[in-house]
């Protein structure tokens, strides 16, 4: 449930190897540095052991890729964004400082580098711009996977980066795996820069992202993050139940994002998914099951199912109906098409005959987010141009 996607790639020359995690709902490729505080992973990035290696200065295009309009800002009082810092006393070192959505951070430093990306001759000597963490929470990445590789639309992004380079042509194909059948590459998942026509054997539904403000949809303005963006536009539980989105006329901005698990709502389709999962349980016969929303202090306000006895995947699935989302589909010719997440990926066991439902509020944002549990078999095709 909590699985993540991995792409592995060598750093530097003579090269250093990294595991990062595929992250669609942020755009810049970190890691730790040598002298990470915090970091416990298996894998360092040494700027000294590497002969390719530059750092970044605070009027560098690197820094500006990173950091925009502000690489040369050095009070964070006066910037737009604190993410980016360059004391005047240090210009020679680009630094940054990031805080995602979960609370994790990073600060470091600005490398440029050569990567390269096994079995991707296209690749070989491609400069990449990063980070390379000097700090980091403990929590933000796991020791066998000491790397984050944002592949939004941002500048810093992995993808944006090759594409600059003339490595890939401007569309990219992601398949959203089951978590499940990893002994098969193209049902666990994958990732495919640049062009492709192949031909995806497990996928149940094919939809496109749009590099669009999400604004525009929801006739707000301020700060949304950049990223991958779906349109949602009906959310039920069951083929025939009620649309907790409401009309399809104003769909949901939903932001594809891999580099979480939840699934995210916001407040009116929340509360609508709410009624409609308590009315359900409510009409189980013989208390099969309780209704509870209950404050886990990994995750939030979570809804949790509690069961007579404990289900396995299958009785889980017999048990409960499937969240069926539905998206614009913009490719093959089709109008829409709907996505079923069976009940076994929606809940996780978190206690004895007790699971959680992995779906939350964003209010006060009116935006959706889609973690990486809720995308079983999804293809999402990506154009730059979009």
């Amino acid at each position: 449930m909590c699985s993540a996607y991995i792409l592995n790639i060598s750093l530097g020359n003579p090269p250093t190897h990294f595991s990062g995690m595929i992250d669609t709902g942020s755009g810049l490729v970190h890691l730790p540095c040598s002298d990470c505080k915090g970091c416990k992973q298996l894998a360092f990035f040494n700027a000294s052991n590497s002969a390719t290696a530059v750092l970044s200065s605070c009027h560098s295009s690197g820094c500006a890729k990173i950091c925009g309009a502000d690489s040369t800002c050095s009070d964070p009082s006066t910037c737009s964004t604190t993410s980016c810092l360059c004391e005047h006393s240090d210009s020679k070192k680009c630094q940054y400082d990031i805080v995602y959505g979960d609370g994790t951070h990073s600060q470091g430093l600005v490398y440029t580098d050569t990567v390269r990306l096994p079995g991707s001759p296209s690749f070989t000597g491609i400069p990449l711009t990063f980070g390379c963490d000097v700090e980091a929470s403990q929590d933000l990445f796991v020791q066998a996977v000491p790397a984050l590789f944002g592949i939004d639309y941002q500048p810093a992004s992995l993808y944006s980066q090759m594409l600059a380079a003339g490595a890939i042509s401007d569309s990219l194909t992601i398949c959203l795996g089951d978590g499940i059948h990893l002994s098969d590459p193209l049902a666990a998942g994958f990732l495919i820069l640049g062009f492709s026509s192949f031909t995806v054997p497990y996928a149940t539904a094919t939809t496109a992202a749009r590099r669009i403000d999400p604004a525009t949809w929801t006739g707000q303005s301020g700060m949304v993050p950049s990223g991958l963006w779906l349109q949602l536009t009906s959310l039920t539980l069951g083929d025939d139940g009620v649309n907790s989105v409401g009309r399809s006329s104003h769909p949901v901005p939903a932001l594809l994002d891999t580099g979480t698990s939840f699934t995210l709502l916001p407040g009116a389709v929340y509360r609508s998914f709410l009624k409609q999962l308590k009315a359900l349980v409510s009409a189980m016969p013989d208390n099969t099951a309780s209704y509870s929303l209950v404050d886990l202090s990994c995750c939030g306000t979570t809804p949790i199912i509690s069961t007579q006895d404990e289900l396995n995947a299958a009785q889980l699935d017999a048990t409960f109906p499937p969240m069926v989302f539905s998206f614009p589909s913009f490719v093959n010719g089709s109008a829409w098409v709907q996505l079923s997440i069976s009940a076994s990926h929606y809940m996780i066991e978190v206690g004895p005959a007790e699971y959680a439902v992995f779906v939350q509020s964003s209010a006060p944002q009116e935006f959706a987010v889609f973690g990486n549990a809720m995308l079983n078999h999804l293809v999402v095709q990506v154009s730059a141009t979009q």
